[in-house]
Parts: C-alpha cells; structure tokens; sequence
C-alpha cells in the first residue's frame, strides 16, 4: 500500500509541475527563444583527443549493460533477460542512430527553431571529421533507453515495446537531447547546463518509465523485495562507477581540462555521497550495509551528471551532499521506499529526484573559469541560469509526460507493450464458489479495466 500510494503522490507532484511549468514559460522565457551561440566542430581535433574519444566511447557503451545488471541485481528480475532486452533495444537505437537520428539531435536546425536538427546532414555519418564523436554520444541515446528498459523488467512484451522504443527515440529523445545539447537548441541558447544529460537521460527515461508503470497498470508493479545478492550488486556498482567516467568526462570532447575536471569531480561526488550515507544512516540508526552503499554510489553518479564540467570539485562535494539527502529523504519519508533493510529504491524515484537536485545546484555553483562554455551561476550573483533551469525542467516534466502517455497508449493499441504478468504475491486469489450476482458486477467492473 504504501508503495502505490507513494507513486500516488508522485503523480500528483507531476501534474502540478505540468500546470507550474505552462506559468513559468511565459513568465521567465522570451518568446522566439534566439540563438546566442556559433556552430561548433563536430569530433576530436587531434590525435590525443581522437585516442580519449575513443576509450570514453567503449567505456560509455558499456556502461548501459551493466547498469542494467545492476538493477536487475537490485530488483530481483533476471539479469540475461534484462541484458539482452537493453542489448536488442540499443541495436535498435544504434541503426537508427547510423541512418538519421543522429542528425535529429546533432544536425543543424530543420526550420531554425531549436527543436529538431535536418535528418540528412549527417546521413550515414557523412560530413563528420570523425564518426568516433557520433558513436560517443549514441551511448547517452542508448543510456536512456536503457534505464526505461530496466524499469519495466519482467512487465513487457519486447515486440511491442521495441515499436514503443522506436517511436520515443526519434519523437521523444531526439528532440530534447536537440535542445539541451545542440549548439543553436533552445535550451542552449537560452542559459541551460547540462553537462551530460540530466534532461535527456534520466529525467526523460524516469519520466518515461513512470509513465509506462501507469500504462501497464500501477496496482500490478511488484513489490519492491530485500535485494538477494547485496555483496554482487555493490561489485557491479564499482564497475557502473567506473564506466561512468567515459560517459562523463568524454563529454568535453577532447583531452582536456574540462575532462580531467569533470573526472575529479565525478570522484569528488560519489565519494562524497558515499560519507554522507555513512553518517545518514549512523544518525538515523540505520544499518550501513552493501545496498545502502550501492545506491550512495548510484546517486552521486546520477547527481554530478549535469554539473561535473561546470563546477569546482568543492562544488560537487556540495551537489553531493545535498542530492543524497534529498533524494534519500523524499524516496523514504514521501514515497515510503527502503522501509526495510537491504529493499532498494525505485528506479524511478532515484534517477528523477537525484538527476533533478544536480540539475539544478548546477545552475547555483557553476563558473566560466572552470569551462568557459558554461556560465556563471547564482554564488557569482547570476540568478538567470537558475530560473531557466527549473522552468525548462518543470516544462520537459509536463510536455514529455503529456508525450510520452500519448505514443505509449497508441503504441500499446497497436502492438501490446505489456507481457499481462501479475507477480504471484500481487495476485487475487483464485475463488472456487460460485459468484454472486454482485462478484460478477465487480469483476465485471473491474478487472478488465485492469487488464486494458
């Protein structure tokens, strides 16, 4: 009960971001939204930056399918179904990555609005002075994807999810990794930083995800279970840990300061999140075991995503410090997750309220000196960036809901997306007497609503 009624009150914090978001919009945005910035090259310059490109390409390509390990550990469901549903979804992505997508999120504008890129300028990864930069960013494309994959473990049917997967990338992902990445998108003309993808990554896959539990049936999601191997899934966590710096500081593109900076920091947060689970839990009397460990990894990682090339490492510490509290405070005391030892937090609650908090602290302690492509934030006196990011962010979590609902609910008319399982604890017992004429007007009320 008290899961379904903490995803009530997610819900409920949703729609009211959707209503927030439409007000905030108007308030604080100029209405055409111009471009403030040049193109950029696309790849590596030189053969130093060429050779980092490439072993932060292998590390974030990885980095999918072991994550999906991970919480496959975490959440009980079978780890080589899990890998091979994120193996066959990224095949997907990675073809229509090589054909157009890429140019969607990366080409230049197809009407000079900042949403979508050309689907043929980079056709086939012509025009490009190295593919290696193409191939690097499909790995965020393929982490979001992932992260929705995992999400849905053991609820889905992979045939229709992959039309569903299909239809989000290029409608969906697409669009908003335009818009926060490209250099003339919306949101980067207009004051946003993300480093490397909290927007597109895990608020849009959390939000995805949340979404889909609601289309499958929310009463039919399985009870969040004491994780069985807690010594593996804190192994596997160091390996995510360790493929998580290609994924961050190959964002800088090059072999340079902002990636050595952006890997300090993302050692800077995560240890940090990790002596501040310590202390949380030593306070709170609760037990510092292998699972709490895990997710103070998880969410570290998650939190510096979005500043870990803007800010100084004493400001990741702080992003840290802050992203673990709140996460932890609002997925145990609000949504009632890891009421017990060794239960795990949701996917959903984890990406979304962590990817979130560091979303905006980047907006609060970011400086020019640190990467000159970013901007000085609110301790340097500029409030701008700060009322952009949360009105871009209550926007992506009130339009992309809308969105995504709309493609699942058609998808799912189309080709079922749902596998129709109801985990054995979750099922209704099974009733050998006759029914009355007031059972048969339940169930006939009732249960196949569910089952829609």
């Amino acid at each position: 009960m008290s899961e379904n009624s903490g995803l009530k009150k997610f819900l409920v914090l949703t729609t009211f971001g959707v209503t927030v978001a439409l007000a905030a919009l108007i308030a604080s945005l100029p209405v055409n939204l111009p471009s403030h910035q040049d193109s950029q090259t696309l790849g590596p310059v030189n053969d130093g930056d060429n050779a980092w490109m490439i072993v932060a390409t292998i590390l974030g390509l990885f980095l999918t399918p072991a994550l999906t390990y991970l919480y496959s550990l975490l959440h009980g469901t079978d780890p080589v179904e899990g890998v091979k549903n994120v193996l066959v979804v990224s095949s997907l992505i990675t073809f229509l990555w090589v054909l157009f997508s890429f140019s969607l999120v990366w080409g230049e504008d197809a009407k000079g609005n900042g949403v979508l890129g050309y689907p043929l300028t980079y056709h086939m990864f012509k025009n490009l002075s190295n593919p290696i930069y193409a191939v690097f960013e499909l790995g965020f494309a393929l982490l979001s994807a992932g992260i929705v994959t995992a999400s849905v473990a053991g609820r889905i049917e992979l045939n229709g999810f992959l039309f569903f997967i299909f239809v989000w990338h290029l409608v969906v992902y697409a669009p908003v990794a335009h818009v926060t990445w490209n250099p003339r998108g919306a949101f980067a003309t207009n004051h946003i930083m993300d480093f490397s993808g909290a927007l597109p990554v895990h608020s849009l896959a959390a939000l995805t995800a949340l979404v889909l539990h609601v289309v499958l049936g929310k009463d039919a999601i399985p009870a969040s279970k004491p994780v069985a191997e807690p010594e593996k899934a804190l192994f596997w966590a160091l390996i995510v840990w360790f493929l998580w710096f290609g994924f961050n500081a190959g964002k800088a593109h090059a072999a340079n300061a902002v990636a050595s900076q952006s890997i300090v920091n993302t050692i800077a947060a995560t240890t940090t999140s990790i002596i501040t689970s310590f202390f949380y839990n030593l306070i709170l009397e609760k037990p510092n075991n292998a699972v709490s460990l895990v997710y103070a990894i998880l969410i570290g990682l998650i939190a510096i995503t979005p500043a870990s090339g803007f800010v100084t490492v004493g400001g990741a510490m702080v992003i840290a410090i802050f992203t673990y509290g709140f996460t932890v405070l609002i997925s145990q005391f609000v949504l009632g997750e890891n009421e017990t030892e060794n239960q795990p937090f949701s996917i959903v609650s984890t990406h979304a309220i962590a990817g979130a908090v560091g979303f905006l602290w980047t907006a609060i302690i970011s400086y020019k000196f640190i990467n000159s492509a970013g901007e000085n934030g609110l301790t340097y006196g500029r409030g701008t960036s700060l009322a952009y990011h949360i009105s871009f962010l209550l926007a992506l979590w009130g339009c992309a809901s809308i969105s995504v609902a709309i493609i699942a609910f058609i998808a799912n008319l189309i080709f079922p997306i749902g596998n129709g399982v109801i985990p054995p604890s979750d099922a209704a017992p099974v009733e050998t007497a006759v029914p009355d004429a007031t059972t048969e007007k339940q169930v006939e009320g009732g249960l196949e609503l569910n089952t829609v």
